[in-house]
């Protein structure tokens, strides 16, 4: 809920350009800014000064740096729009040094994570103790959905029966990240899983609560975060499920275009850095080199070979 009028004009004003779930996140962290601010200080005529004592105050805290990146482009996005609006007259984060992140690679699953996790979709899980039907198949419909679709954690929670068209196995992306919509064709492990559930519970969320509810990208992660821990399966989390559907489709023919349909990149340039380097297409590459007795034997002449000018690395 947005408790203060000039947030809400500005959350209304952002629903043709920003995702839902990017509009509840602004509307939250400016409204927590607004409850800490000095008396008398307000959005529209804070500056620089009162943003960096907030944000150190909530390092203090133990907030992370991209946690207070998002406050920061929160407050830069609410600043342009009041400008344009006649509200302000500058945007106070402006002068802000942002905090870096840590400089950390995501990576798909490694082939013994993926072949765990396989193995625990296709038999299920060893012991059903505490483990109800109902919650098992919604949430391996949540993680072949990651898994096959490329989906993205928020998209899972907000992805609806009517979405999806088993027919021509088809499912509709509305409102995903950038607001940006998108239809993806559904593999057949994931009809399979979705044409298992009775066509009269086929109502509301696809991975929902039981009566259809969406859930939230926090309760959605607790699939990965303690759900798949309690099955033996660790260090798996939404984002590593994604990057493995897009590796595993360039390794097995899929081009950059198609990668990039099926995650809703922007630009190629986002999906060719979202992959980098793919160790087995690397590996190809090494083992086709010569082992030392052919080398021997017949040695090329490496000064035959097209000169490069020197990178420097």
């Amino acid at each position: 809920m947005d408790h203060h009028p000039l947030v809400s004009a500005w959350i209304r004003d952002l629903a043709l350009t920003h995702a839902t779930t990017t509009r509840a996140r602004y509307s939250r962290i400016l409204n927590c800014l607004i409850r800490d601010l000095p008396e008398g200080v307000s959005l529209a005529n804070c500056t620089d000064r009162e943003i960096r004592t907030y944000l150190a105050m909530r390092a203090e805290a133990g907030i992370s740096a991209r946690t207070q990146r998002q406050t920061l482009s929160a407050m830069r996005c609410w600043s342009l729009w009041a400008m344009r609006e006649g509200l302000r007259m500058d945007d106070p984060t402006r002068l802000i040094t942002w905090p870096k992140l840590p400089k950390t690679r995501m990576r798909p699953l490694s082939a013994a994570q993926l072949r765990q996790l396989l193995k625990l979709l296709r038999d299920g899980p060893p012991s059903r103790r505490g483990v109800s039907n109902w919650q098992w198949e919604r949430n391996r419909r949540a993680l072949l959905l990651m898994l096959y679709a490329g989906l993205r954690l928020s998209e899972v929670g907000a992805l609806l029966w009517e979405q999806i068209d088993l027919e021509a196995r088809l499912l509709y992306v509305e409102d995903g990240k950038g607001a940006k919509d998108r239809t993806l064709p559904i593999h057949r492990e994931l009809l399979a899983a979705l044409y298992a559930v009775p066509a009269q519970e086929r109502v509301g969320s696809v991975a929902g609560s039981r009566k259809g509810k969406p859930m939230g990208p926090k309760t959605m992660a607790h699939i990965c975060q303690r759900w798949l821990p309690s099955m033996g399966i660790e260090d798996v989390t939404a984002h590593s499920l994604r990057r493995t559907c897009a590796t595993l489709m360039r390794r097995n023919g899929s081009d950059l275009e198609a990668i990039r349909g099926m995650l809703g990149h922007e630009s190629l340039a986002t999906t060719e850095i979202y992959l980098g380097p793919d160790p087995e297409l690397l590996r190809r590459g090494v083992d086709q080199l010569p082992d030392i007795d052919a080398l021997l034997e017949a040695p090329p002449d490496i000064r035959a070979l097209p000169k490069r000018r020197a990178t420097g690395d």
